[in-house]
C-alpha cells in the first residue's frame, strides 16, 4: 500500500484501539455503575464515568468500518469484498458462539438447544456477541451501496448518513427498535448511519479553536450521558429527546465527536501525531487489528472473575482501587492471550 494511503488512515488504527479499550471498561465497569446507590459515593461516580463515557465504542468502530470498507479506491467488486469478509467473520462469529455456549455450560446452565439457538438469533447468547451480526449485516448490504456512494460522494452519503441516524433517533424511545430490529438479520439497521457516516467524516479534519470546542463538546455529552442514566433528576423531556443508549440522540453526537476529535488529535500535524511513528504505531496496529479477538475474549476473563469471586467478582467494587485493578486484570490478562495467539496462522483466523 502506498505510503500515503498508510499516512491516510493510521490514525484509525488508534481509533479502533481505543474503541476495544472502551468495551472493556463498559464491561468490567458496568456491576459497580449499576449499583443502585453508585451516585452516593466516589467509586460508584468513577463507575459512571468510566462505563457511560466508553459507550461511544460500538458506535465508533462501526464508523471505522465504514470509513474503510466504503473506500471506493479500496473496492475490489462485490465478489472480493463479500469473499474477504466471509473469510474474516463466519470463522470467528461459529468459534465465538460455540465458546460462549461453552462458557454457560462450564457456569453450571441448563442449556436447551432450542433455547440457545433462539439466544443466538437474537443476539443474546453472551453479553457481547451481537456485535457480530451488525458487522457482517453491514458487511452483506456493502455492495448494495458502494454504487450509491460512488454516485453521490462524500457530501451526499454524509447527507444520508445523518437521515438515517436521525431516523434512529427519532425511534430511540420506542420500543420498535429493541423489539423487531434487534436479530441477527436485522441488528445492523440503527447502525447503517454511522457506518455511512464512517466514509463521509474520513477527511473532515477540525484545527484550532474548533478542535477545541469539540473536545469540550464531546467531554460534556459523555458527562451528560453518565449523569442522566437513570437519574430521576434528569428533566423527562431530555429522557425522552436523548435516551441514553448506542440509539440516542445523545450518544450519536458523542460518538460523532469522539470520531472527529481522534483525527484532528492523531493527524500527522495533529497533537498526537508522535502515536503514528513508530514504536507507538506498531502498537496501534496490534492492538487496532486484533480487535475481534479482544471483543471475543475479554468476557471470558470477566466470567472468570465472577466465578471465583477474585476482586469481588461482579459485585460492585468497593474501593477505587479495587475498580482501577479489576480494569487492569481485565485489560492485561485479554491482551496477553490475544495477541501472542494472533500470530499462530489457523487461531489467527477467529482473532
Amino acid at each position: 500500500m502506498p505510503r500515503t494511503d498508510v499516512s491516510a488512515t493510521a490514525w484509525l488504527s488508534w481509533l479502533r484501539a481505543l474503541a476495544i479499550v472502551a468495551v472493556m471498561v463498559v464491561h468490567t465497569t458496568a456491576s459497580t455503575a449499576a449499583a443502585p446507590d453508585a451516585r452516593s459515593h466516589p467509586t460508584g461516580v468513577v463507575a459512571l464515568l468510566l462505563d457511560f463515557g466508553s459507550h461511544f465504542a460500538v458506535p465508533v468502530f462501526v464508523m471505522v468500518s465504514g470509513a474503510l470498507n466504503l473506500d471506493p479506491a479500496r473496492y475490489r467488486g462485490s465478489r472480493e469484498f463479500l469473499r474477504r469478509r466471509a473469510l474474516r467473520l463466519v470463522p470467528a462469529i461459529v468459534f465465538w458462539h460455540a465458546w460462549y455456549v461453552g462458557v454457560r455450560a462450564l457456569r453450571g446452565e441448563e442449556l436447551v438447544a432450542s433455547d440457545v439457538v433462539r439466544r443466538i438469533v437474537v443476539g443474546d447468547l453472551y453479553t457481547q456477541l451481537y456485535f457480530f451480526w451488525i458487522v457482517l449485516g453491514l458487511s452483506l448490504v456493502t455492495p448494495v451501496l458502494m454504487p450509491l456512494i460512488r454516485r453521490w460522494g462524500r457530501t451526499g452519503t454524509g447527507v444520508c448518513g445523518g437521515v438515517a441516524l436521525l431516523g434512529t433517533a427519532l425511534l430511540a424511545g420506542t420500543s420498535l427498535l429493541s423489539e423487531h430490529l434487534e436479530n441477527a438479520a436485522l441488528w445492523w439497521v440503527p447502525y447503517l448511519g454511522y457506518y455511512l457516516l464512517g466514509w463521509a467524516l474520513r477527511e473532515v479534519r477540525v484545527r484550532g479553536g474548533a478542535l477545541v470546542a469539540v473536545g469540550a463538546a464531546t467531554v460534556a455529552l459523555g458527562a451528560l450521558a453518565a449523569w442522566q442514566w437513570e437519574n430521576e433528576a434528569a428533566p423527562l423531556w431530555l429522557h425522552s429527546a436523548a435516551p441514553v443508549s448506542y440509539y440516542g440522540a445523545g450518544m450519536a453526537l458523542y460518538s460523532i465527536g469522539v470520531f472527529l476529535l481522534a483525527h484532528g488529535l492523531l493527524a500527522p500535524d495533529g497533537a498526537l501525531r508522535s502515536l503514528l511513528r513508530p514504536p507507538a504505531m506498531t502498537i496501534g496496529n496490534e492492538v487496532g487489528g486484533a480487535t475481534m479477538g479482544i471483543f471475543g475474549f475479554h468476557m471470558s476473563v470477566i466470567a472468570v472473575l465472577e466465578a471465583t469471586a477474585w476482586l469481588g467478582g461482579n459485585e460492585p467494587a468497593p474501593d477505587l482501587a479495587t475498580l482501577f485493578l479489576r480494569l487492569l486484570v481485565v485489560v492485561a490478562a485479554t491482551l496477553a492471550v490475544v495477541l501472542p495467539l494472533r500470530r499462530v496462522p489457523v487461531v489467527r483466523r477467529v482473532l
